[in-house]
């Protein structure tokens, strides 16, 4: 996915953006991420940067916002090519204790990656996509309020995805996977992203 092909309406007032260092970073980021990341990874990535486009726009993000989020969603799995091959093919409930640490750093390494010239808010929402609204994430280190909305919303969208892509086949597992994410039973999500994804769910489905 070719960063200057985003939706119109996210860069409408983004003009000026595209001129300073951070956009150039931000390209550079996203042809690094379609040149390693395998075409899983990239299929995902597609579809985890569509549903998080969707929910800004529920909540009413525009512009930079949308665009840094697009483009978060695009390369947050980055990181993932600095662990070992044997580590990034295993299914993390394959995982043992000693692999679940090493790989649940993945944020850092992502962050890192793209360091160089973006913004704070940027960087943010790649180290902190997978902190829990309930204080339990990968890192552990923010919760609540504390996490930045883009990194919020890149969570919830991340994990359904991943759940709706490969547990997901048919009709049936796939409601079972959206009454389990809209139940957020042990406060995982931000509520209000989760009704965000509920949202734009139940367009997709009016739509087909």
């Amino acid at each position: 996915m070719e960063v200057m092909e985003m939706q119109s309406a996210a860069l409408s007032d983004s003009v000026d953006f595209f001129n300073t260092a951070e956009f150039a970073c931000l390209e550079e980021a996203c042809q690094f991420a379609t040149d390693h990341l395998d075409s899983d990874r990239q299929l995902l990535s597609e579809r985890v940067a569509e549903r998080c486009v969707a929910i800004g726009e529920q909540l009413g993000l525009s512009g930079t916002d949308l665009v840094r989020l697009e483009v978060a969603a695009m390369v947050h799995r980055v990181g993932e090519l600095f662990l070992s091959e044997t580590l990034r093919d295993k299914s993390f409930l394959e995982m043992d204790g000693v692999e679940i640490l090493i790989y649940r750093r993945y944020p850092v390494l992502s962050a890192l990656r793209i360091s160089q010239h973006v913004s704070r808010e940027f960087y943010e929402i790649i180290l902190n996509h997978r902190e829990y609204y309930a204080g339990i994430g990968f890192l552990n280190v923010l919760r609540g309020e504390q996490i930045p909305l883009g990194a919020r919303i890149l969570c919830a969208a991340t994990e359904y995805e991943e759940l709706a892509m490969y547990h997901g086949q048919d009709p049936v597992r796939l409601d079972t996977i959206q009454r389990r994410m809209a139940k957020n039973a042990i406060g995982k999500y931000d509520p209000a992203v989760v009704d965000a994804l509920m949202i734009t769910i139940a367009g997709e489905n009016v739509c087909h």
